[in-house]
């Protein structure tokens, strides 16, 4: 396939340039900012240097070569990198509708754009706010957002798969997409303690492209991506940058502490489905991510 690429030049989007091509594929690799030296296309895969907020240049490059499928990581990350929140909202969303709209235009029917575990109201809500109705959290979970965009962007593409009935657009859920020694340095309650590798990523995203018509036919659909555990150790309890967490004074080993006890430290209350945790799996995540293998074949480890 010839796969469309936006954020090619990001962490998650260079990845996914090296894997998609690893695995055989051409892409048209589009991004603000050059490509990282690392990422050399070959012969029938191009670069253009393009801002996803201008569709006539979004549009322009779509044209190049014709394309199979897209993927759309062109976005701020991080709403707390620096950026006013309305700028985020600016370009995440602009960018978004620009893609979605412009390849279901040009007869692209198969479209993955990174969504975020931020759109059921985790990192980015309130202390004060950050309730959860039950665990795990689904996707069928309350949408209580108060980032600048996730939930805006998918709302976006289920507008786009109503205009064009035969066009599926799948939302991928990301959080913490890194390599596993920094996902534990990084690990807090205010994530849910989850993350995912760049691998699974990459192949989620790929995926989302190929996936079987007979279990994702059409529409829109969201998917949790990350991994089936939580991620904790004593790793993450050096103090600094606001990661030293209450367990350290509640007696609990960060190594062997369950799933049920940090939710009854951090969110007592919290309705629990009693038949997602079992013995010898204490530590499962606080996200279900059994739609995405059900539908695209995706796991976060082969």
């Amino acid at each position: 396939m010839h796969i469309f690429l936006t954020g090619a030049a990001g962490i998650i989007g260079s990845y996914t340039a090296k894997y998609l091509l690893l695995k055989g594929h051409s892409i048209t690799a589009v991004d603000i900012h050059p490509l990282p030296e690392d990422l050399k296309l070959p012969a029938g895969s191009i670069f253009v240097q393009a801002d996803c907020t201008d569709f006539q240049a979004l549009e322009k490059a779509l044209l190049q070569v014709p394309c199979d499928g897209v993927i759309h990581l062109g976005a701020i990350p991080n709403p707390r990198t620096g950026s006013d929140d309305r700028i985020t909202h600016n370009v995440n969303v602009t960018a978004s509708y620009n893609v979605l709209r412009t390849a279901a235009d040009q007869g692209i029917k198969r479209i993955v754009q990174a969504s975020s575990i931020n759109a059921t109201g985790v990192l980015y809500t309130h202390e004060s706010r950050r309730k959860f109705e039950e665990l795990p959290l689904t996707e069928k979970s309350p949408l209580t957002p108060e980032d600048p965009y996730s939930i805006i962007c998918e709302i976006q593409a289920d507008s786009i798969c109503r205009l064009y009935d035969d066009v599926r657009i799948s939302s991928l859920r990301f959080h913490h997409t890194c390599d596993a020694k920094y996902a534990v340095e990084r690990s807090r309650h205010e994530d849910l303690w989850s993350w995912t590798s760049l691998e699974a990523a990459a192949r989620a995203c790929l995926l989302g492209v190929e996936a079987n018509e007979s279990s994702f036919s059409r529409g829109h659909e969201a998917f949790y991506i990350l991994h089936d555990n939580l991620i904790f150790g004593k790793a993450s309890k050096e103090i600094g940058e606001g990661f030293y967490d209450a367990e350290l004074s509640s007696g609990m080993d960060p190594d062997t502490v369950t799933a049920k006890e940090l939710v009854q430290l951090y969110y007592p209350g919290t309705k629990l489905k009693e038949d997602w945790w079992s013995e010898g799996n204490e530590r499962r995540s606080l996200f279900d991510n059994s739609k995405a293998k059900r539908m695209l074949g995706w796991y976060h480890e082969k």
